[in-house]
């Protein structure tokens, strides 16, 4: 195997990263406020407004991402006489996947708020509003904070998908390469090590916050053969 080859492609593959970055970028943005939008019908009082709420959003989170992306660009565009491009097509599609999951992560994380202390709040005299922002929210941000940040993760590594409807990110970048130099191995090795480092980033950042936030509370330590201490 002979990376020079692949090396001499690094500005096509550099900006097949960018616009990889730029359609997660897009993607984080549309799904983080598809979830915000569904939390508070998901968590209403009125059935008709949960269940409702769950029609609309579950299908994208039970359907798997190539069917959403080839349905949106080949279906439901051509259905509706749409005109969307595959970047809009592939924000869309891997947005509302990301928002029907986050919406999920966001009203688990309101639900798991102690009673107590909203019921504390309101003995004090807070509005409803005050409730919300000054303890609600908070403590609704370090439940959804290491979901949230995983499901972030997992989405920008389901951007790869959008190169099926020819969005032009680093795996359709990769595939056009290798029809010019009929080099796959060297090719896609290339395209492992520069999705890797961004990755492996990410991930630490999640973990890192994760330790953060877990930082002074008192955990279980578990050995692998002699159980809890």
């Amino acid at each position: 195997m002979d990376l020079t080859i692949a090396f001499r492609y690094l500005p096509e593959y550099l900006h097949g990263l960018w616009l990889t970055t730029l359609l997660s970028l897009e993607v984080i943005v549309v799904g983080t406020l598809v979830g915000i939008v569904f939390v508070p019908p998901r968590i209403s009082s009125r059935w008709y407004l949960r269940w409702g709420a769950w029609i609309l959003i579950n299908p994208f989170r039970i359907l798997p991402v190539m069917v959403l992306l080839v349905w949106g660009f080949y279906s439901f565009s051509p259905a509706f006489g749409i005109n969307l491009s595959p970047w809009v097509v592939a924000v869309l599609a891997l947005g509302l996947n990301m928002g029907a999951f986050c919406a999920e992560i966001f009203r688990k994380a309101v639900e798991e708020v102690p009673s107590e202390h909203i019921e504390a709040a309101q003995l004090l005299g807070f509005s409803r509003g005050a409730v919300w922002l000054r303890v609600i929210l908070p403590l609704a941000f370090k439940n959804l904070s290491i979901p949230y940040l995983n499901q972030v993760l997992q989405t920008i590594k389901l951007t790869v998908l959008a190169s099926i409807i020819s969005v032009r990110e680093i795996y359709h970048t990769t595939s056009d390469i290798i029809q010019q130099t009929n080099k796959p191995v060297e090719m896609y090795t290339m395209l492992a090590l520069l999705l890797f480092v961004p990755l492996l980033l990410i991930t630490l950042v999640v973990e890192w916050a994760e330790y953060r936030l877990r930082h002074g509370e008192k955990t279980r330590k578990w050995h692998w053969i002699g159980g809890p201490q």
